[in-house]
């Protein structure tokens, strides 16, 4: 990968990965979704300046509608979806490419807090318009679930 046009950043945070790809990557698309609210109001406020980043507050999943999505952690960069979460609405990768018009994403960066099972394995058939992947895995999904996940797709771990 030399030199990425479209660039995706599932769980944006505060947006500091998508203004170091838009500084690095300068005529690259930039799509940061941010799940939690807090953190969208500051990675709004972050990108604002760059023309190429375009942001989208949702949860990532494999389905639409709302997941509980808790954000209320010390911790900014630790909320996730679980029971005592409030709604949120969440959006599949399909729906997301469809409404960004996204043809093909030449890098995909996922750091969803343990959602990334769930979005790697399910609905799964967008991977196939996606050539790079970062991830931060999370417990209990484990690098053997993503290379079974990932190798039917072309993907090398």
């Amino acid at each position: 990968m030399i030199n990425p046009k479209v660039i995706v950043d599932l769980g944006a945070h505060v947006g500091f990965t998508s203004i170091y790809y838009s500084l690095i990557y300068e005529s690259a698309i930039i799509f940061s979704i941010e799940a939690s609210k807090k953190n969208y109001e500051f990675l709004s406020y972050n990108t604002k300046s760059f023309e190429n980043i375009y942001t989208l507050q949702k949860v990532i999943y494999s389905k639409e509608g709302y997941v509980k999505f808790n954000e209320d952690n010390v911790f900014s960069y630790n909320n996730k979806i679980n029971d005592s979460g409030k709604p949120t609405e969440c959006i599949t990768m399909n729906a997301l490419m469809k409404y960004f018009e996204i043809e093909k994403i030449d890098l995909l960066k996922i750091d969803i807090e343990g959602a990334e099972a769930e979005i790697l394995n399910t609905n799964n058939n967008w991977l196939n318009k996606v050539d790079n992947i970062i991830i931060e895995l999370h417990r209990p999904y484990n690098i053997k679930e993503l290379e079974k996940d990932l190798n039917k797709f072309g993907f090398e771990v």
